[in-house]
Parts: structure tokens; sequence; C-alpha cells
């Protein structure tokens, strides 16, 4: 065969519909029009489309295991990571993040610290104190 130089010629291979797997039941599929399917045991897990990777079915599949961890996670700035379609939201916005939830709870088994202020900015906030909250200090909007 001649080739161009050093390099072989590209070829090009575009077919409609094509399925490309060790089967029928795992395979990367071009069924449909500007996606790709992605099957394991006979299953769509997943979509490549324009614009988007997900799932097939929400609460599908999961981003690793207990076992097979990602390392690290990359998001432009303005990233928003949204629980149960806005639930609770965590959005990035420079050197900030919002967390907007009903209620947010820390929980850790030594302490929590914060490295700055602590801001508690409604009138009538209660910071609480003990297991059974046996102290607790409440702020009045009214007297200060």
């Amino acid at each position: 065969m001649a080739y161009i130089g050093n390099k072989p010629p590209v070829v090009s291979n575009l077919i409609t519909d094509i399925k490309i797997g060790e089967d029928d039941q795992t395979k990367i599929d071009f069924e449909t029009a500007d996606e790709i399917h992605f099957y394991a045991a006979n299953a769509h897990e997943i979509t490549l489309a324009a614009n988007e990777f997900s799932p097939n079915l929400s609460d599908g599949i999961a981003l690793g295991t207990g076992t097979k961890m990602w390392s690290d996670l990359f998001l432009a700035s303005g990233a928003v990571i949204n629980f149960n379609n806005g639930n609770v939201t965590i959005t990035h916005s420079s050197n900030t993040l919002t967390v907007a939830a009903a209620t947010v709870a820390f929980t850790a088994s030594t302490a929590v610290t914060v490295s700055n202020d602590l801001k508690l900015s409604s009138d009538s906030a209660i910071l609480s104190l003990g297991a059974d909250d046996d102290a607790t200090l409440t702020h009045d909007g009214t007297t200060g």
C-alpha cells in the first residue's frame, strides 16, 4: 500500500446503527443519531450526547465504588453540585462555596474548626452548647 510520507491513509467508516463489543450484551451502540450508548450486562448504562455524559436512568449507576474511588474532581468556576434536582446545592463563585439547603449538618468525630468568622445571620439565631443543649445563646434582633 502506498503511503503519503510515512503515514498510512486516513480511513473513515461511517456506518449508521453500528455496534461495537464482545457480544450484544456488552457493547457501545450508535443506535440513535448524535448519541453513543454504553451497555453492560444488556443494560443501557450511560449516554454520551452533545454537552451530556449521563446515566441512562436517574440513580442508575455509581461513579466509583467503596473500593475503587476516583482521586480528584476538577470543576470549572461557577460549577454547581446538585443533589436530588436542587434539593441541596453546592455552588462555587470566586473563592466562595455556597451551600443551599433547609438544614446543613456537620458531623465530626473530634472538632469542627472555623479559621475565621462564624456568622449566624438570623435575627433570632441560637447557638446551642452541650449534647442536650444545656446552654444556649439567643440573638435578639430588637435589643441585640
